[in-house]
């Protein structure tokens, strides 16, 4: 977390209420209570890649590449951002850019086992 919602308990509970939908596996309503978190928040790294999670299991995986993108933006360094953009491209089919995205997150953490998984499966 970049910092506690304790400055604002309505964050709190938003961000609650999108976490209670993705642990139910409500993925459109988690989706959309992320990016209601979001238009509060829009530099939230954590509430980027969740909004993408939900956004990818509800099918619309252009959307979580979008939102995985996102994400990157805010926090280039982060390979969790990578990783998960990278999930989604191979989604699509689209493994030659997948293998990258994995590539720049293990830039960002040589020994990281999942990208390092995913690369070479594909």
């Amino acid at each position: 977390m970049i910092f506690p919602f304790k400055s604002s308990p309505r964050l709190r509970e938003l961000a609650q209420n999108a976490d209670r939908a993705r642990d139910a596996k409500q993925w459109p309503e988690a989706a959309l209570a992320y990016r209601n978190v979001l238009t509060h928040y829009p530099n939230r790294v954590d509430m980027w890649i969740q909004y993408g999670h939900a956004l990818k299991e509800s099918g619309y995986l252009v959307d979580a590449e979008l939102a995985y993108r996102q994400a990157i933006q805010r926090d280039a360094a982060k390979p969790e951002g990578y990783i998960q953009l990278g999930h989604a491209l191979k989604l699509q089919n689209r493994r030659d850019e997948a293998a990258n995205a994995y590539r720049e997150a293990l830039r960002h953490d040589p020994d990281g086992a999942v990208a390092n998984a995913e690369l070479s499966a594909l």
